[in-house]
């Protein structure tokens, strides 16, 4: 919840609430409730509620700067400027923020930068579909693929012969080889609110919220499993057969795959708040 209101749902199922979309310069308190909360917020807060409590009467002006780094990359930059003012039975806000957070490689952590996780106690993740690539061989009776010779590396002179072929080894390369662990990330997001009293026991208020933000990342290598047949110039077996299937990464050729995101999202309420008599309140509010 923003400010005790639901936030539309994020993600490609609507299942999530994007909190980064809000300025953290806005952000007055979070209130976490962990049991359920259901007879104020709905039945959805059955389990719990998170409300996010942006500021109401800040009068002035703020800026906040902050500069991370890690070693091996990641740095980040957030800049932000927040604008408030009071008057009366009034008041408005508005806030901007800047973050952006440079790429972090596979290769700049220990524990990420192979697919062979035996060394750190667990099991080798690397591929057959490498470079130089492997010869498979099909088994007949289970159907099953494997590989049966691998392709040397550093031939200068072509076609191959049978006996430069290495038979029951298996080139292999990993899978997260040149990819990004963290992607690059550059986002903006901004909230502005306003209210004002009406009278004594009736107040207005209003929020805006609007966000975007993309992300850039190496991702996987383009893969694949190539035939070969004796018409290719450069075939070679190394058991006298006519046709091959190869398990080859392109990863050497054209590098990473470069996978990129944008998003953009609008939020903005309308409210009133009344007191009634007695202890009764009323408070009703849209929400797009």
């Amino acid at each position: 919840l923003v400010n005790g209101r639901r936030m539309a749902g994020a993600g490609g199922r609507g299942d999530l609430s994007d909190v980064s979309s809000i300025p953290t310069a806005a952000v007055e308190r979070i209130d976490v409730l962990l049991d359920g909360a259901s007879a104020l917020y709905g039945a959805d807060a059955v389990g719990g509620v998170v409300n996010i409590i942006l500021r109401r009467d800040f009068d002035g002006a703020e800026t906040r700067a902050r500069v991370g780094a890690a070693r091996g990359g990641g740095e980040e930059v957030q800049v932000a400027q927040t604008f408030g003012r009071n008057w009366g039975r009034g008041r408005a806000l508005a806030s901007y923020e800047y973050y952006e957070r440079q790429a972090l490689s596979f290769d700049d952590r220990r524990y990420t930068r192979s697919a062979d996780l035996r060394p750190l106690g667990g099991t080798d993740h690397r591929s057959v579909n490498a470079t130089p690539g492997n010869v498979l061989v099909t088994d007949p009776a289970t159907g099953l693929t494997s590989v049966g010779w691998a392709i040397p590396a550093g031939a200068k002179t072509f076609p191959l012969k049978p006996s430069d072929f290495a038979a029951g080894e298996a080139n292999l390369t990993g899978l997260r080889d040149q990819m990004d662990l963290l992607p690059h990330q550059r986002r903006h997001s901004l909230y502005v609110a306003a209210g004002q009293d009406l009278g004594e026991r009736i107040e207005v208020d209003g929020e805006l919220r609007y966000a975007h933000r993309t992300s850039q990342s190496a991702s996987l290598a383009s893969t694949a499993t190539i035939t070969i047949a004796a018409n290719n110039p450069y075939f070679a077996s190394p058991n006298g057969s006519r046709t091959h299937q190869i398990a080859y990464s392109f990863l050497d050729e054209l590098g990473n795959t470069r996978a990129s995101s944008e998003v953009e999202s609008l939020g903005s309420a309308l409210g009133l708040k009344a007191d009634l008599w007695a202890d009764w309140r009323l408070e009703a509010y849209g929400a797009y």
